[in-house]
Protein backbone atom coordinates (compact mmCIF):
# COMPACT_ATOMS: atom_id res chain seq x y z
CA UNK A 1 0.00 0.00 0.00
CA UNK A 2 1.19 3.77 -0.59
CA UNK A 3 -0.47 7.30 0.20
CA UNK A 4 0.62 10.45 -1.53
CA UNK A 5 -1.17 14.03 -0.37
CA UNK A 6 -2.30 15.89 -2.86
CA UNK A 7 -5.03 18.42 -3.82
CA UNK A 8 -8.10 19.17 -6.35
CA UNK A 9 -10.19 22.17 -6.59
CA UNK A 10 -8.52 23.30 -3.50
CA UNK A 11 -9.79 20.14 -1.64
CA UNK A 12 -7.00 18.28 0.38
CA UNK A 13 -6.81 14.29 0.64
CA UNK A 14 -4.80 11.46 0.18
CA UNK A 15 -4.69 9.25 -2.22
CA UNK A 16 -4.43 5.74 -1.33
CA UNK A 17 -3.62 2.99 -3.60
CA UNK A 18 -3.67 -0.92 -2.88
CA UNK A 19 -5.01 -0.93 0.58
CA UNK A 20 -5.57 -4.27 2.10
CA UNK A 21 -8.57 -2.81 4.37
CA UNK A 22 -9.69 0.66 4.24
CA UNK A 23 -10.83 0.61 7.76
CA UNK A 24 -7.54 0.35 9.35
CA UNK A 25 -5.92 3.00 7.53
CA UNK A 26 -5.11 5.91 10.09
CA UNK A 27 -4.99 9.38 7.87
CA UNK A 28 -5.25 12.99 9.07
CA UNK A 29 -6.92 14.68 6.23
CA UNK A 30 -10.44 14.98 5.89
CA UNK A 31 -10.67 13.00 2.93
CA UNK A 32 -9.08 9.51 1.61
CA UNK A 33 -9.86 8.16 -2.15
CA UNK A 34 -8.97 4.38 -2.10
CA UNK A 35 -7.92 3.23 -5.38
CA UNK A 36 -7.74 -0.51 -6.05
CA UNK A 37 -8.34 -1.80 -1.98
CA UNK A 38 -8.54 -5.21 -1.96
CA UNK A 39 -12.05 -5.36 0.14
CA UNK A 40 -15.49 -3.29 -0.78
CA UNK A 41 -16.65 -1.03 2.04
CA UNK A 42 -20.41 1.03 1.60
CA UNK A 43 -20.39 3.13 -1.40
CA UNK A 44 -17.03 1.53 -2.80
CA UNK A 45 -17.05 0.63 -6.47
CA UNK A 46 -15.78 -2.57 -8.06
CA UNK A 47 -12.98 -2.54 -10.67
CA UNK A 48 -10.91 -4.99 -12.78
CA UNK A 49 -7.50 -5.20 -13.34
CA UNK A 50 -4.64 -7.87 -14.80
CA UNK A 51 -1.84 -8.91 -12.65
CA UNK A 52 1.10 -10.90 -13.45
CA UNK A 53 3.07 -12.66 -10.73
CA UNK A 54 6.79 -11.92 -11.82
CA UNK A 55 7.91 -14.71 -9.37
CA UNK A 56 9.35 -17.13 -11.65
CA UNK A 57 12.27 -17.13 -13.61
CA UNK A 58 12.54 -14.86 -17.10
CA UNK A 59 12.12 -17.64 -19.44
CA UNK A 60 9.01 -18.94 -17.76
CA UNK A 61 7.47 -15.69 -17.54
CA UNK A 62 8.24 -15.46 -21.60
CA UNK A 63 6.92 -18.71 -22.21
CA UNK A 64 3.28 -17.56 -20.30
CA UNK A 65 2.93 -14.67 -22.81
CA UNK A 66 1.24 -15.53 -26.31
CA UNK A 67 2.63 -17.04 -29.03
CA UNK A 68 1.56 -13.98 -31.26
CA UNK A 69 3.03 -11.75 -28.41
CA UNK A 70 6.35 -13.41 -28.38
CA UNK A 71 6.80 -13.09 -31.89
CA UNK A 72 5.75 -9.58 -31.96
CA UNK A 73 8.65 -8.74 -29.32
CA UNK A 74 11.08 -10.21 -30.97
CA UNK A 75 10.48 -8.38 -34.11
CA UNK A 76 10.00 -5.07 -32.65
CA UNK A 77 13.36 -5.29 -31.28
CA UNK A 78 15.11 -6.14 -34.64
CA UNK A 79 13.11 -3.19 -35.97
CA UNK A 80 15.38 -1.36 -33.64
CA UNK A 81 13.22 -0.22 -31.23
CA UNK A 82 15.35 0.50 -28.47
CA UNK A 83 13.43 0.54 -24.57
CA UNK A 84 14.24 2.33 -21.44
CA UNK A 85 13.39 2.27 -17.67
CA UNK A 86 13.66 4.93 -15.22
CA UNK A 87 12.80 3.94 -11.82
CA UNK A 88 13.51 7.87 -10.40
CA UNK A 89 12.73 9.96 -12.90
CA UNK A 90 13.23 13.44 -13.03
CA UNK A 91 10.91 16.35 -13.59
CA UNK A 92 12.47 16.86 -17.08
CA UNK A 93 11.44 12.92 -17.40
CA UNK A 94 7.62 13.66 -16.21
CA UNK A 95 7.91 16.96 -18.67
CA UNK A 96 8.96 14.70 -21.63
CA UNK A 97 6.40 12.09 -20.82
CA UNK A 98 3.45 14.26 -20.50
CA UNK A 99 4.37 15.82 -23.89
CA UNK A 100 4.37 12.67 -25.59
CA UNK A 101 1.19 11.65 -23.88
CA UNK A 102 -0.30 15.26 -24.91
CA UNK A 103 0.32 14.33 -28.35
CA UNK A 104 -1.51 11.00 -27.95
CA UNK A 105 -4.05 11.98 -26.06
CA UNK A 106 -4.92 14.52 -28.70
CA UNK A 107 -5.03 11.91 -31.73
CA UNK A 108 -7.16 9.98 -29.08
CA UNK A 109 -9.21 12.97 -27.79
CA UNK A 110 -8.62 11.65 -24.39
CA UNK A 111 -7.81 14.44 -21.74
CA UNK A 112 -4.36 15.03 -20.40
CA UNK A 113 -2.26 12.89 -18.11
CA UNK A 114 -2.65 14.65 -14.29
CA UNK A 115 0.94 16.19 -14.26
CA UNK A 116 0.55 17.03 -10.38
CA UNK A 117 -0.17 13.49 -9.47
CA UNK A 118 3.34 12.58 -11.20
CA UNK A 119 4.47 14.66 -9.37
CA UNK A 120 3.16 13.06 -6.06
CA UNK A 121 4.22 10.11 -6.70
CA UNK A 122 7.83 11.19 -7.67
CA UNK A 123 7.92 12.88 -4.25
CA UNK A 124 7.22 9.49 -2.85
CA UNK A 125 9.39 7.36 -4.49
CA UNK A 126 6.56 6.17 -6.31
CA UNK A 127 6.87 6.62 -10.11
CA UNK A 128 7.95 4.78 -12.49
CA UNK A 129 8.49 5.74 -16.10
CA UNK A 130 9.54 4.25 -19.41
CA UNK A 131 9.65 4.39 -23.10
CA UNK A 132 10.81 2.88 -26.61
CA UNK A 133 12.78 4.92 -28.81
CA UNK A 134 13.03 4.58 -32.31
CA UNK A 135 15.48 3.89 -35.03
CA UNK A 136 15.19 7.38 -35.25
CA UNK A 137 15.56 8.13 -31.67
CA UNK A 138 12.42 9.12 -31.57
CA UNK A 139 10.07 8.48 -28.84
CA UNK A 140 7.35 6.44 -29.97
CA UNK A 141 5.77 4.45 -26.74
CA UNK A 142 5.97 5.46 -23.09
CA UNK A 143 4.43 4.18 -19.88
CA UNK A 144 3.69 5.61 -16.45
CA UNK A 145 3.79 3.38 -13.31
CA UNK A 146 2.65 3.60 -9.94
CA UNK A 147 5.30 1.36 -7.58
CA UNK A 148 4.02 0.48 -4.27
CA UNK A 149 7.56 -0.50 -3.37
CA UNK A 150 6.22 -2.19 -0.09
CA UNK A 151 3.52 -3.77 -1.51
CA UNK A 152 6.36 -5.21 -4.58
CA UNK A 153 3.86 -3.57 -7.18
CA UNK A 154 3.81 -1.88 -10.18
CA UNK A 155 0.52 -0.44 -11.66
CA UNK A 156 -0.15 0.91 -15.56
CA UNK A 157 -1.29 4.69 -15.32
CA UNK A 158 -0.75 5.79 -18.62
CA UNK A 159 0.03 4.36 -21.69
CA UNK A 160 1.04 6.13 -24.73
CA UNK A 161 1.78 5.58 -28.36
CA UNK A 162 2.49 7.82 -30.97
CA UNK A 163 1.33 7.46 -34.29
CA UNK A 164 2.92 9.46 -36.98
CA UNK A 165 0.08 8.27 -39.70
CA UNK A 166 -3.06 6.73 -37.57
CA UNK A 167 -4.82 5.91 -40.99
CA UNK A 168 -1.31 3.44 -42.17
CA UNK A 169 -1.88 -0.03 -40.83
CA UNK A 170 1.92 -1.06 -41.19
CA UNK A 171 2.18 1.65 -39.07
CA UNK A 172 -0.49 1.26 -36.10
CA UNK A 173 1.30 -2.62 -36.75
CA UNK A 174 5.16 -1.30 -36.14
CA UNK A 175 3.60 0.56 -32.93
CA UNK A 176 1.71 -1.97 -31.49
CA UNK A 177 4.67 -4.21 -31.23
CA UNK A 178 6.59 -1.79 -29.98
CA UNK A 179 4.01 -1.37 -27.16
CA UNK A 180 4.02 -5.09 -26.45
CA UNK A 181 8.32 -4.43 -26.64
CA UNK A 182 8.22 -2.00 -23.87
CA UNK A 183 5.60 -3.99 -21.34
CA UNK A 184 7.90 -7.01 -21.63
CA UNK A 185 10.56 -4.87 -20.85
CA UNK A 186 8.98 -3.23 -18.09
CA UNK A 187 8.17 -6.43 -16.66
CA UNK A 188 11.60 -7.39 -16.95
CA UNK A 189 12.85 -4.08 -15.09
CA UNK A 190 10.78 -4.09 -12.62
CA UNK A 191 11.75 -7.63 -11.73
CA UNK A 192 15.15 -6.58 -11.49
CA UNK A 193 14.32 -3.99 -8.80
CA UNK A 194 12.32 -6.15 -6.54
CA UNK A 195 8.86 -5.66 -7.92
CA UNK A 196 6.44 -9.03 -7.90
CA UNK A 197 3.56 -7.78 -9.17
CA UNK A 198 2.84 -6.59 -12.55
CA UNK A 199 -0.90 -4.51 -12.79
CA UNK A 200 -1.88 -3.56 -16.29
CA UNK A 201 -3.92 -1.44 -15.21
CA UNK A 202 -7.91 -0.98 -15.97
CA UNK A 203 -9.07 -4.04 -17.14
CA UNK A 204 -12.89 -3.75 -18.65
CA UNK A 205 -15.84 -6.20 -18.61
CA UNK A 206 -15.90 -8.08 -22.00
CA UNK A 207 -19.06 -6.09 -23.79
CA UNK A 208 -20.03 -5.39 -27.11
CA UNK A 209 -17.23 -2.46 -26.93
CA UNK A 210 -14.93 -3.28 -29.84
CA UNK A 211 -12.46 -0.97 -28.03
CA UNK A 212 -12.95 -2.18 -24.88
CA UNK A 213 -12.94 -6.08 -26.31
CA UNK A 214 -9.56 -5.33 -27.91
CA UNK A 215 -7.72 -4.25 -24.68
CA UNK A 216 -8.83 -7.17 -22.38
CA UNK A 217 -7.47 -9.33 -25.20
CA UNK A 218 -4.22 -7.25 -25.26
CA UNK A 219 -3.50 -7.48 -22.31
CA UNK A 220 -4.42 -10.96 -21.58
CA UNK A 221 -1.65 -11.96 -23.86
CA UNK A 222 0.86 -11.42 -21.16
CA UNK A 223 -0.54 -13.94 -18.94
CA UNK A 224 -1.44 -12.96 -15.32
CA UNK A 225 -5.26 -13.27 -13.72
CA UNK A 226 -7.73 -11.26 -13.55
CA UNK A 227 -7.75 -9.32 -10.19
CA UNK A 228 -11.60 -7.76 -8.90
CA UNK A 229 -10.56 -5.19 -6.68
CA UNK A 230 -12.56 -1.81 -5.25
CA UNK A 231 -12.57 1.89 -5.11
CA UNK A 232 -14.33 4.85 -2.96
CA UNK A 233 -13.52 7.64 -0.99
CA UNK A 234 -13.96 7.72 2.50
CA UNK A 235 -13.97 10.35 5.37
CA UNK A 236 -12.94 11.09 9.11
CA UNK A 237 -15.92 13.03 9.72
CA UNK A 238 -19.29 11.87 9.36
CA UNK A 239 -21.00 15.09 7.90
CA UNK A 240 -18.67 14.69 4.78
CA UNK A 241 -19.23 11.32 4.80
CA UNK A 242 -22.69 11.83 4.02
CA UNK A 243 -22.03 14.08 1.00
CA UNK A 244 -19.50 11.25 -0.16
CA UNK A 245 -21.68 10.68 -3.42
CA UNK A 246 -21.51 14.38 -4.32
CA UNK A 247 -17.47 14.21 -3.97
CA UNK A 248 -16.97 11.13 -5.64
CA UNK A 249 -18.40 12.55 -8.57
CA UNK A 250 -15.86 15.47 -8.35
CA UNK A 251 -13.22 13.33 -7.68
CA UNK A 252 -13.80 10.88 -10.80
Amino acid sequence: MLSISRTKYKIPFLDVFFASDPRNFEYESCLARFSQAAIPLDGFSQCMTRIVDMSADEDILFSKLSSNTRYKIRRAAREGFVPFFSAYPSESEIDNFCAHFQLFARQKRLPPCNYNKLLGLRAASSLILTGALDAQQSLTVSHAYIADRAGERIRLLYSASLFRSADDPEERNRIGRANRLLHWHDMRGARSHGYRHYDLGGFPATQDDPEKNAIVRFKSEFGGETVVEYNGVLSRYSLIQQSIPTIQRIFS
